[in-house]
């Protein structure tokens, strides 16, 4: 194993501190270097975005020690302690947001090594068999979204079919991942025949459940996608009803973000792109309480980008999609959508900039 540059032979010579300039060159120059990186953390790396830790700097404990899995295993009681203590000490993690620390995790992992992502996740599939259907469909789903942005969409379709829709299809999170993949397959130009109605009987049962934001604006857009219009109003109106009756706290959640955002998710699978535009750029700001990873929630975003391409906001879709490139800068679509774009726009340098682009990327990732 190799460990970042730091040995006795590379420290700067006596009385010279390296600059912050040389030690961030070093570093980018060892995880080019590199083809697998696994960041290990400790505890300060949440706490300055409000989490409590259990030790402080000298190691001494601050507070009751945590639960270990051998206790919470063989007695009833400390299970019991657990989830009281997780239930008080929920809002101060449910309140924390990233700080630096996980942006520049998070820019690490977004460096572009796709097709590294699909060579590892391959290498460990094997052990998923033994997995529960939520995680083994979801890791499959992460596969299926590389792939998706190496321009394989068929092989993602093929895992759709194979690994993520089929294994316990009345569990919701299985149905989650499944209509993500869909919908993600379709916004990438695939045709996904008559599988919105495979998946849309399971979901018919939910229009009440309301559990979080993020699970109900997934089934309302498979819904409409199959075209249940009579279930989709039924779910509009009970999400209102619950959004109404949202605690102060739950309000951003229900109020500014799912109901704004189920009426956007309806008209995008309607084909009323200028109304979706509209109402999903009312939900955006307010997305992170409704739940879900930062990468789940993406999809959001990606159908709002679609409907503001779609009814012609050209310069609003531009931005986004800049930002992309620049969190992402090795996907071929982004890139190709960038291009038609900016020949819309009279842009034509930039457009050709990023056809060329796109094509050498495309050629890059050809089996």
């Amino acid at each position: 194993m190799d460990f970042l540059p730091g040995s006795a032979a590379e420290q700067p010579s006596p009385g010279r501190s390296r600059s912050c300039e040389e030690a961030a060159g070093l570093l980018l120059d060892w995880l080019d270097a590199h083809r697998r990186i696994f960041v290990l953390t400790g505890a300060g790396l949440s706490t300055p975005s409000g989490i409590p830790d259990y030790r402080d700097a000298e190691g001494r404990w601050k507070r009751r020690a945590p639960v270990t899995g051998p206790a919470f295993i063989a007695d009833p009681l400390v299970r019991a302690r657990y989830w009281a203590r997780s239930f008080v000490g929920w809002p101060a993690v449910e309140r924390a947001m990233p700080n630096r620390g996980h942006v520049a995790l998070a820019s690490l992992e977004a460096r572009g090594r796709l097709t590294e992502g699909v060579s590892f996740l391959e290498s460990v599939s094997d052990t998923w068999e033994d997995c529960n259907s939520f995680m083994y469909t979801h890791n499959w789903w992460h596969l299926a979204l590389f792939l998706i942005d190496l321009d394989r969409t068929d092989e993602a379709l093929a895992l759709f079919d194979g690994r993520v829709w089929g294994v316990a299809k009345e569990f919701s999170e299985d149905q989650i991942n499944a209509i993500s993949l869909l919908a993600r397959l379709e916004l990438h130009g695939v045709d996904v025949g008559a599988r919105w109605s495979e998946v849309s009987p399971y979901l018919e049962q939910r229009l009440h459940d309301h559990f979080v934001p993020f699970l109900d604006l997934h089934y309302l857009y498979a819904l409409a996608r199959a075209g249940k219009q009579s279930a989709v109003t039924e779910m509009l109106a009970s999400l209102e009803d619950r959004a109404e009756r949202a605690k102060p706290f739950e309000r951003e959640a229900w109020a500014d973000c799912a109901v704004p955002a189920a009426h956007g998710l309806a008209a995008h699978a309607r084909g009323d792109y200028a109304e979706a535009a509209r109402l999903l750029g009312q939900a955006m700001p307010h997305l992170q309480p409704i739940g879900g990873s930062i990468a789940q929630r993406a999809l959001f975003g990606a159908i709002h980008l679609d409907a503001l391409i779609r009814s012609g906001w050209n310069d609003a879709a531009v931005k986004i999609l800049q930002a992309d490139e620049r969190e992402r800068p090795a996907v071929p679509f982004t890139k190709r959508a960038l291009a038609d774009l900016y020949r819309k726009l009279g842009r034509a340098e930039q457009a050709m900039t990023a056809d060329y682009q796109a094509a050498q990327l495309a050629r890059r990732y050809a089996p």
